[in-house]
């Protein structure tokens, strides 16, 4: 399976798509090196980028070890996407990996 650390655009350059564009050519790497397969670890605090993951296809998994402020984060997160948590987090056999496509 593959992995995406650490993407950030600079404040100043934010709201440009270019995170989309960034993380599409990172999935693409992915799938030419075989991967179909993609694991990311972000935050709960930024809605704009939980929101473009999920539009990406990827859904959010907490560990049976998730701390009850994760699970907390999670539940805001929901709230500001206006989406149900138990949609937000998906079905169990999916959760925590996205296809690696675009």
């Amino acid at each position: 399976m593959g992995s995406l650390h650490f993407v950030a655009v600079h404040p100043d350059y934010q709201g440009q798509g270019l995170a989309r564009v960034v993380v599409g050519h990172a999935l693409a790497c992915l799938r030419t090196a075989g991967y179909t397969w993609a694991w990311l670890t972000t935050q709960t605090t930024s809605a704009r980028a939980v929101h473009m993951y999920l539009r990406l296809g990827f859904v959010p998994y907490l560990r049976a070890a998730s701390s009850e402020s994760d699970f907390r984060g999670w539940s805001i997160m929901a709230h500001l996407l206006g989406q149900p948590l138990e949609m937000l987090l998906g079905q169990p056999s999916t959760q925590g990996e996205a296809p690696a496509t675009e």
